[in-house]
Order: structure tokens, then C-alpha cells, then sequence
């Protein structure tokens, strides 16, 4: 006969309360946790996930969703998961290829999992599936990015600091003309905020932005390689060039090796997120780190206050600042 709730209590002795909770995700003291686990290991005890969601109205199941499952996404998912791993939820992950179409689709289909709450990656308009969110009362929040008109919980960097530095260091380097590889032109706060620190830092200076040194690599490496192409042959040719993004640093650094330019002696180059094989690129990037472990848990955590019907702080709006590593990919520019 398979073992219940009250043979873990008897065996841990301890209330069927705290073992309730225990199993519920919520806190409780370490050694009264120890005690739970270890009877469940014992008894061979095995959660019907399916009859306590009928009984609490609860599945013990997150959404994350993301628009690309890249380095930055993968950054967030791992110590989201980690958190919520230790309150005994389970994660339905979904990368939905930036298509808004798509995501109305896979966030139906969260929906219909009757999912507890969601961490989500979207940048826009709000989308009418978000306000059935609102009406059963699941919590969203929002990583990175902005959505207009829907109030809910998040959690960003601040992208116009970290756009304004990384131009900063170009700058003090006594480059003037400096070419951005931005995201998409529209609808996109983390793109939008981005080239403002760069227009800001600019303006700083004295200088004057040139529309025709701002390109758009549309969150795709392919892009921002055909990106970096054309601002290489832009009149004046630029001294310095500045990615936004992980994936516009990727093109460009495939685009300026193919082309065969030296880096930094006859263009310096900051780009943006650490990745699995940046080691391997010479000279070492300068670039902005995004604090992906501390987006990620403060998403989860967020979250979770939020499922157990904490909405005393709502809505949260938590700012992470970004961190700049000098490498050796800048120089004064050749005179």
C-alpha cells in the first residue's frame, strides 16, 4: 500500500500541517525539511500531483517563456529553475521564436495546463491573452522587457545605463565616429533603451548621432553579420563599433574575421553578453555582462511571493545593473 501524507508525518514526526506545506512549497525550518525528506525517501512516498491540484486549485507548474533560447535566456532559466526546484515546482519551458502569434499560442496552451504563474520574456503590446492571465489571477512577470499597458511585476537591466557605458568607454577612447548594431527598430524596450544610452553618451560628448551608423541586426546573428558589413563601408568609415546584444555581438565578430580586420588596431569593438566560447575570441572582448543569476532568482522569487498570494509590494519594477569587462578590444583609433 502506498504511503500518505500521515505515514510522513508519523514518520518525521511532525505535523501533517507542516508536511502539507512542506509538499505546498512553502518555507519551513531546515531541520523539520530534513526530517520530511528523509521520511519520503524511506516510505517511498510519491505526490499525486494531479488529485492535490483538484484539492488546491494548485499544479505546482511554472511557465517560462522566452523568445529565443540563446545565452541570456538559458542565463535566467538555470537559477529560476534552481529556485523553484527548491519549492517543489515543475517548469514547462517555451521559446517562441519572437513571434507574438506564436506566443499568444504557447501561452493558451499554458493556460490550459492550468499553470500557477509565469516568467515571461515579450516586449510590445499587450496581447489579449495576457488579460485571461489577469482574470484567473495567475501571475506574470516580465524579464528584461517591457509590455504596454498590462501592469504586472519585473525585473530588468537598466539597458540605458549600460548602452551609455559601453558607448562611454568608446568614447574616452577618443573614437568619434562609432557604429551601433542595435535589435529591431520597433517595439523593443531593451533595444530602444539601449541605442538611447548610446544617443546620450553621444550627445554627452558633443557629437552628433548619425542615423547612418545605427543598424539593426533584428536579434539574429545572421543580420547583425550583414549589419556589420554595411557599416564597415559607411563614409567615413567608423573607428569603433558597439553590439547590443549577444547575438549582434556574435555576427559582428564573424563579419570582421571574415573581412580580415585587425582588432583593436584598426577597430575597437565592445559587445554585449558573456557566451560559452568567448574565450576563444582574441583579443578578449571588452563587453557589458548581464547578471543573469540575480534576474533570474529575483524573477523566481518574485514569482513565488505571488502564488502564495503576497501582492503587498504589487507591482514590483526591480532594476539590475549590468557590468562592464575590459578586455583588449579597444584602442585609441589610428590617426
Amino acid at each position: 500500500m502506498s504511503a500518505t501524507i500521515k505515514d510522513v508525518s508519523k514518520y518525521a514526526a511532525v505535523s501533517v500541517g507542516s508536511v502539507s506545506r512542506y509538499l505546498n512549497g512553502y518555507n519551513c525550518k531546515e531541520s523539520t525539511k530534513a526530517a520530511i525528506e528523509n521520511a519520503i525517501e524511506e516510505l517511498g512516498y510519491k505526490r499525486n500531483f494531479i488529485a492535490r491540484g483538484l484539492k488546491t486549485n494548485r499544479t505546482m507548474t511554472v511557465g517560462i517563456v522566452v523568445p529565443v533560447l540563446d545565452s541570456f535566456s538559458a542565463g535566467i532559466l538555470s537559477p529560476s529553475q534552481r529556485v523553484l526546484d527548491e519549492h517543489h515546482y515543475n517548469i514547462i519551458f517555451y521559446d517562441y521564436g519572437g513571434n507574438s502569434a506564436n506566443l499568444s499560442v504557447k501561452l493558451q496552451q499554458l493556460l490550459e495546463k492550468r499553470i500557477d504563474g509565469v516568467i515571461l520574456g515579450y516586449s510590445g503590446k499587450s496581447l489579449p491573452i495576457l488579460q485571461k492571465f489577469l482574470d484567473q489571477k495567475i501571475p506574470v512577470v516580465v524579464v528584461n522587457e517591457d509590455i504596454a499597458d498590462f501592469v504586472t511585476d519585473k525585473v530588468f537591466v537598466d539597458n540605458e545605463r549600460a548602452g551609455y557605458g559601453a558607448t562611454a568607454v568608446l568614447l574616452n577612447a577618443k573614437h568619434r565616429t562609432i557604429g551601433i548594431i542595435g535589435g529591431h527598430k520597433n517595439d523593443d524596450y531593451t533595444g530602444i533603451k539601449r541605442l538611447g544610452g548610446y544617443m546620450g553618451a553621444l550627445k554627452d560628448h558633443n557629437i552628433e548621432p548619425m542615423v547612418s551608423l545605427i543598424a539593426y541586426g533584428h536579434y539574429d546573428y545572421r543580420l547583425s553579420y550583414e549589419a556589420t558589413k554595411r557599416l564597415m563601408t559607411h563614409t567615413p568609415r567608423p573607428t569603433a563599433l558597439f553590439a547590443t546584444s549577444y547575438h549582434a555581438t556574435l555576427g559582428m565578430m564573424i563579419a570582421l574575421n571574415e573581412m580580415g580586420v585587425k582588432i583593436p588596431d584598426e577597430l575597437s569593438v565592445v559587445g554585449f553578453d558573456k557566451f560559452d566560447f568567448l574565450d576563444a575570441i582574441r583579443p578578449k572582448l571588452t563587453l557589458v555582462e548581464q547578471p543573469c543569476e540575480q534576474i533570474g532568482c529575483a524573477a523566481a522569487e518574485i514569482l513565488l511571493r505571488r502564488m502564495r498570494g503576497d501582492y503587498a509590494d504589487f507591482p514590483v519594477c526591480e532594476i539590475v545593473n549590468t557590468r562592464l569587462i575590459h578586455g583588449k578590444s579597444v584602442a585609441p583609433p589610428c590617426i
